[in-house]
């Protein structure tokens, strides 16, 4: 009886010392918004299992990720590089999604009084995914709340309901391509493809956290299916291109009828 009781008190204690993370936020809450912040973004996890609060400060120009441990994580806004996802070809695995850091391309920005953002031109709403990245709306620019060093090229219209981020990238085709290829391409007559037209589709997604973690295994262009490997080589690549050409050249033809 004795050893019954002993469980049920340690368990009682436990049970005492266990946070509650849900009132926890709500309080957070409420005196965030009584210092003047502006709540970006809150969790409603009855569970308390997702807890974390995201927060605007015009008066610091800090966005603040309170997790509830013992540190607020400040990320400041200010000139900053910025990062955008490209699609490039890699001559050992193909067709590739990279990240591309821009440091001569500063952008700027700052927290209005009212929460939102602002290049000192216009203003623009966020939207927040959970306390993984906020998108700044219409300005196709965001952050990444744990890479905070840099600016990514990040679209509302890109963001899925379980916070993915489903790029679809629109290329003109020779600009993803080696500088060395444009020699074969301009040196080609039955290569020439048309430069005004953005053919080339092809698709990956990007995490929560910035990170890319699919991308499709084909790209088409005019109609044409190009799996990503064979642009790992001219020679593969070249009679995927002579397709698109002649698919390119019969439209033009139809076109003049």
């Amino acid at each position: 009886m004795k050893k019954i009781f002993l469980a049920l008190l340690a368990l009682l204690i436990v049970c005492s010392c266990a946070k509650n993370y849900p009132d926890m936020v709500n309080d957070r809450v409420e005196q965030y918004k009584k210092e003047g912040k502006v709540i970006l973004s809150q969790s409603n996890d009855e569970t308390g299992k997702e807890h974390y609060i995201v927060y605007a400060d015009a008066k610091s120009q800090v966005i603040g990720v309170d997790t509830l441990g013992k540190d607020v994580k400040e990320i400041h806004l200010g000139k900053k590089p910025y990062v955008s996802f490209e699609v490039k070809v890699d001559e050992m695995h193909g067709l590739k999604v990279k990240k591309e850091k821009y440091e001569d391309a500063i952008q700027n920005f700052y927290i209005t009084a009212s929460g939102k953002i602002s290049d000192g031109y216009d203003t623009f709403r966020t939207r927040v995914y959970k306390d993984k990245y906020i998108v700044f709306v219409n300005r196709g620019f965001g952050l990444f709340l744990n890479d905070d060093n840099v600016y990514y090229n990040l679209s509302e219209k890109d963001m899925e309901d379980n916070g993915n981020i489903h790029l679809v990238f629109h290329n003109i085709f020779d600009a993803i391509l080696p500088e060395e290829w444009q020699n074969y391409m301009s040196n080609s007559q039955d290569l020439y493809i048309d430069r005004y037209h953005s053919d080339l589709v092809f698709k990956a997604t990007v995490s929560p956290e910035g990170k890319i973690i699919s991308q499709a295994k084909s790209a088409y262009c005019s109609g044409v299916e190009i799996p990503v490997e064979m642009f790992s080589d001219w020679l593969t690549l070249r009679p995927y291109i002579v397709k698109v050409v002649q698919l390119q050249n019969l439209e033009e033809s139809n076109w003049d009828e």
